[in-house]
Order: structure tokens, then sequence, then C-alpha cells
């Protein structure tokens, strides 16, 4: 069994996590994802959109929340930004975040 198996996921509420990426703003991640030995704060987007200056700086954001968030926890913290074009039916979860 991968170590990337989702044993539990959820869509979080706005403003759950409080991640904030600029001044007043706040990041809000598509997708909490945990498995066996981590937590995944994910983001789907489109393939024009994962270099865009704004997803970036979310990401670097994200990036670091998990950093500070996974020296409190039992199980570490893990940013991924997924294309979207690579959501296949027939992909896992695994081979999504193996980047």
């Amino acid at each position: 069994m991968p170590t990337t198996e989702v044993l539990k996921w959820l869509k979080p509420s706005k403003d759950l996590l409080k991640i904030h990426y600029a001044e007043e703003n706040n990041y809000n991640p598509d997708f909490i994802v945990e498995t066996k030995n981590v937590r995944f704060l994910c983001e789907v987007k489109r393939v024009g959109e994962v270099d865009a200056p704004t997803v970036q700086q979310k990401a670097r954001a994200a990036i670091q929340w998990c950093e500070r968030a996974s020296q409190g926890s039992e199980k570490p913290w893990r940013y991924a930004l997924i294309p979207q074009d690579v959501i296949r039916s027939n992909r896992t979860f695994h081979s999504l975040v193996q980047a």
C-alpha cells in the first residue's frame, strides 16, 4: 500500500486555515487530503494558470504554512499544486502528488 493512499479528504470551508498570501488576502486550498503518513493541501488549476503570479504567491504561502504546521503535527504537511489536465479517472492520488 503506498503511503499516499487517501484515508480522508475534505473541501475546507472559507477561511478555515487563514493562510495569508498578500496583505489582507487569505488563501483557501481546494482540498485537504490525509494519507497514512502525510497531510496535503491540494490546489487544482488549469495548466495556463499554474505559473500565474497570484497562484505562485499562494503556493509559496501554502508551503510556508505546511512547514509551520508540520512542526506541531504528528504527520507532516505538504502542498500539492495539481494541473487540471493530469487528473484522470485511472490516476491515483499517489501519482498526482509525486512531483
